[in-house]
């Protein structure tokens, strides 16, 4: 999976809430695929500016 700045990311979606047009045409404009873009969109009105922030992968524990 391919990781992203977050200003990257804040850039896209505040480009598309700004009426950049939709995700299908959003998508190409900035070579990502559309559903990324669906899912920074959903984060950011979720969680605004935070939800841009890179997601660390869980934790995984060893069971001893």
């Amino acid at each position: 999976m391919k990781k992203y700045e977050a200003e990257f990311m804040l850039e896209v979606v505040q480009s598309f809430l700004a009426g950049g047009g939709s995700v299908k045409i959003s998508a190409p404009r900035w070579s990502e695929p559309d559903e990324d873009i669906r899912k920074w969109v959903s984060h950011y009105r979720l969680h605004s500016v935070e939800g841009c922030a890179p997601i660390a992968a869980p934790l995984v524990r060893s069971s001893n």
